[in-house]
């Protein structure tokens, strides 16, 4: 694919050099020649300077023959101008736009463009570390919210198949996770053993029950705040340290959070902060090593039960392994792969990514030459490592089986490891020749 990375910065420079791995044919325009001179020797796409917002300047970059634009700068407001000029003036394909503000994502949503929102995402993976094996979380199709659960089995169902489990109606079971972290997509005939964790899919429902915790958190800005805003919502008993006094002011009329005004790395003031007692401690400051080292202290002089840290540079999380941090999450390694895939699989769309990146749910309409209209679902020959596991028709939503017949216009929405996706994707985009 010809893709143009608008925005030369860490994450634009970063998604630019993987995608160039991977065999596409790359161009990044910034308006900065010392972030292009940043690229990776190895980097062999073209690079422009330019201001993304001028019409001249995106032409000049070869913006015309391009399938697909990200646009990764750090204004929002910028990402919205440039992907309006990409999708509306120069008619290309497809557009993703960076949105560093949750709360602004439905203003991109209203200009008809797709985004991801580093904040979003990293938010959901961390509070999915943090929660495990306890973990929800909602993804909405159509007019229908599915609960996805993950939990571990009782004792009772120890030496059954997954076929003996008992679901309500409306529930459908669609993977395993085993003790070593393999995700494995249901089968009749699979035993479940004790302490492995099984993926519910839950249409229509809300699932209760989820663990309350105790959380620190260390860093009150855009990730430390959504973070604990998701983290109270889910009934989870949340302590934040913020060093600025004007933010910790903020943060305590917004937030109903114990606030602590000071160091995160301060021994004094994580036990102010409970830190003997945390059951997840989680370091999101927007400095690697404070993060580091809160963490360590933690870790090591806390015994906090888990601990995980936010990673700004992707390039520093291997240092965090070698001192001991092995749980991190990195929004720009999130958010590039997820480019990464949306590159890949031009007609299906990632809407979630499952067991950190593992497997993923894919949605893909039908298009109105599919040669699989009037076709049983069993009858579709599906890569190994993936499921069907909802059918949207006309804004309904149902849980599709072996006899159910497809119809052009069906949005399938499936799970599949990572290295079935691409299959997955020609299986379905099969059209009458």
């Amino acid at each position: 694919m010809n893709i143009m990375i608008v925005g030369g910065g860490l994450l634009g420079r970063k998604t630019a050099e993987t995608l160039d791995e991977l065999g596409h044919d790359v161009v990044l325009i910034d308006s900065s020649t010392e972030n292009l001179a940043q690229l990776s020797p190895d980097f062999s796409g073209v690079t422009s300077v330019g201001f993304p917002m001028d019409i001249k300047s995106l032409r000049s970059a070869g913006i015309e023959g391009c399938d697909a634009v990200a646009v990764a700068t750090p204004d929002d407001n910028l990402n919205i101008t440039v992907g309006q000029i990409a999708k509306n003036f120069f008619g290309v394909p497809k557009v993703i736009a960076r949105i560093s503000d949750p709360y602004r994502e439905n203003i991109f949503e209203r200009f008809g463009l797709q985004t991801v929102c580093p904040t979003n995402m990293a938010g959901d993976k961390l509070v999915t570390a943090l929660t495990s094996p306890w973990q929800s979380r909602q993804v909405t199709f159509g007019t229908t919210t599915i609960t996805l659960l993950v939990f571990p089995v009782e004792r009772r169902f120890v030496g059954h198949t997954t076929a003996d489990l008992e679901l309500h109606p409306g529930d459908g079971l669609f993977g395993v996770i085993k003790d070593d972290g393999t995700f494995v997509l249901k089968e009749a005939t699979r035993r479940s053993c004790w302490k492995r964790e099984t993926l519910w899919c839950a249409a229509g429902k809300s699932i209760k029950g989820v663990w309350e915790m105790r959380m620190i958190i260390v860093g009150g800005g855009k990730a430390g705040w959504n973070l604990a805003r998701i983290l109270l919502e889910r009934r989870h008993t949340v302590s934040l340290i913020e060093r600025d006094r004007q933010r910790c002011e903020k943060l305590a009329d917004d937030l109903d959070a114990a606030i602590f005004r000071g160091d995160g790395t301060n021994v004094a003031v994580l036990e102010a902060a409970g830190a003997q007692n945390a059951d997840c401690f989680m370091a999101v400051t927007g400095s690697d090593q404070d993060n580091l080292v809160a963490c360590q202290v933690a870790q090591d002089h806390f015994h906090a039960k888990k601990v995980i840290s936010r990673v700004n540079d992707p390039r520093n999380i291997e240092t965090f392994c070698v001192l001991g941090i092995r749980n991190t999450v990195s929004s720009t390694e999130v958010l590039t792969k997820m480019i990464e895939q949306e590159a890949d699989l031009a007609h299906m769309h990632l809407i979630a990514t499952l067991n950190q990146g593992k497997a993923g749910i894919c949605s893909m309409t039908l298009p109105e030459d599919t040669a699989l209209d009037g076709v049983a679902l069993k009858d579709i020959s599906l890569p190994a490592g993936t499921l069907v596991i909802s059918l949207i028709r006309r804004g309904v939503l149902t849980i599709p089986n072996g006899s159910t017949i497809l119809q052009r216009g069906d949005e399938l929405v499936a799970v599949s490891e990572e290295r079935s996706q691409k299959a997955l994707m020609r299986a379905l985009a099969e059209i009458v020749r």
